[in-house]
């Protein structure tokens, strides 16, 4: 099998354009055929969250976490772009599985300002 993927993404559907090549195709496979596939990867762990919580720190992606257990402060992480989703972000490094992530006023907080969680929610 040969494959081909358009550089882009289409600006409307946001979908990548595919071409394959199957090298042996089964015989009940005619030429204008409709086929429908699927493809699996295997990608380390990642942790999605809202894009609404990235923020710029030193032209560098980051984003506020909150730390419950100490002085109730937050602290810029520096973060790695898994990949970018509608309305979320797959953070590949920087931010670990359990830390509480900052979502409202992420742009106008400062290191180390003590902040509350809303009523309701908890770490």
């Amino acid at each position: 099998m040969r494959e081909v993927v358009a550089p882009h993404a289409d600006p409307v559907t946001r979908t990548f354009a595919m071409r394959i090549t199957l090298i042996d195709p089964p015989g009940a496979m005619w030429l204008g055929s409709t086929v429908t596939g699927s493809v699996s990867f295997n990608s380390a762990p990642a942790i999605e969250i809202p894009s609404m919580v990235l923020f710029e720190s030193s032209g560098k992606p980051a984003a506020w976490e909150f730390d419950s257990v100490k002085q109730q402060m937050v602290a810029a992480r520096n973060v790695a772009i898994g990949r970018y989703d509608t309305n979320s972000v797959i953070i590949a490094q920087g931010v670990r599985d359990g830390n509480v992530a900052v979502t409202a006023g992420a742009q106008v907080l400062r290191p180390s300002q003590k902040v509350r969680l809303l009523d309701g929610v908890s770490c």
